[in-house]
C-alpha cells in the first residue's frame, strides 16, 4: 500500500478535520491492543494483599487521576498496574492517552517488579492524590 507524501497527508487532514493517525488508521491498532490487554486481565487480582493500597481508586474522579498520572513516571504507572487488581487497573486505562497506554503496556511485558517496588509506586501515587486534594483544598 502506497502512502501519500506528508503534504497530501496534511491537506487531507485539514480537509476531513480528522488527525493523521486516523487518516493512517494507526488509532485502531492501539485501540485494539489496550482491549486485548483489557480482555486477558479482567480476572486480575493484586500482587499481594500488601499491594492492594489503591482499591479505592475507583471512587476518584477522572481529572484526579489523571493529575496524580501526570506527576508519575512511566515505571511507576507499570509497577502500579502489576500490582494492582483488574478495577484499579481499568480506571488508570480510562485516564491514558492511547499512546501512553501503548507505552505501558509494552513496559508491562517487560516488568517484573518486586513487591517492595509496588508498594513504593504506589505510596508515590497516594502521596501525589494527597498534595492535589490539599492544594485544591478537597
Amino acid at each position: 500500500m502506497a502512502v501519500p507524501d506528508i503534504e497530501m497527508l496534511c491537506i487531507l487532514s485539514d480537509y476531513f478535520e480528522v488527525s493523521l493517525d486516523e487518516l493512517l488508521d494507526r488509532k485502531t491498532e492501539l485501540k485494539r491492543k489496550v482491549s486485548a490487554w483489557r480482555k486477558e486481565n479482567s480476572e486480575k487480582r493484586s500482587f499481594s494483599v500488601r499491594t492492594d493500597l489503591l482499591k479505592d481508586i475507583s471512587e476518584s474522579d477522572d481529572l484526579l487521576i489523571q493529575l496524580i498520572l501526570r506527576r508519575l513516571e512511566l515505571t511507576d504507572v507499570v509497577h502500579i498496574l502489576r500490582g494492582s487488581a483488574y478495577p484499579v487497573c481499568d480506571r488508570i486505562f480510562s485516564n491514558l492517552s492511547l499512546k501512553i497506554a501503548r507505552l505501558v503496556i509494552d513496559s508491562l511485558e517487560k516488568s517484573k517488579p518486586e513487591e517492595t517496588e509496588i508498594i513504593r509506586a504506589e505510596k508515590k501515587f497516594l502521596e501525589a492524590a494527597e498534595d492535589i486534594r490539599r492544594r485544591v483544598g478537597k
